[in-house]
């Protein structure tokens, strides 16, 4: 009995230890210009790293902003001026959405998307 009660455990644990919970589709903001930036949203379907695809975790101990029922997380690590790009690619991974049947890298200032805090 005791094992399966482990087991049950171990199975729900990442529930357990999240404090929010993605329930929609993720979306990224993606910014353009210097000086006045245009920015739109697109589908984020991967993250990445070393040329490897995943998919997007669905829990999240911490974001950087929750409104309501979304949250936010920051993909830029702004505030280290022309190292700032350097420190965000070690910090964290790529953003992939697919269009015309390939999967292509985006630079997102926000991964957003609708979540639930436990």
């Amino acid at each position: 009995m005791k094992l399966i009660i482990c087991l049950v455990m171990l199975f729900f644990s990442s529930c357990l230890l999240a404090d929010y919970i993605a329930t929609s589709e993720f979306t990224g903001t993606v910014c353009t210009g210097i000086g006045v930036e245009i920015c739109s949203k697109v589908k984020i379907v991967a993250i990445g790293k070393n040329g490897e695809l995943y998919e997007i975790k669905k829990t999240w101990k911490s974001v950087d902003e929750h409104n309501g029922n979304t949250c936010h997380i920051k993909t830029k690590f702004d505030k280290a001026g022309p190292f700032s790009g350097l420190i965000s690619s070690y910090k964290f991974p790529d953003f992939y959405t697919y269009k015309n049947n390939e999967y292509e890298k985006v630079s997102i200032d926000y991964l957003t998307f609708k979540c639930r805090k436990t």
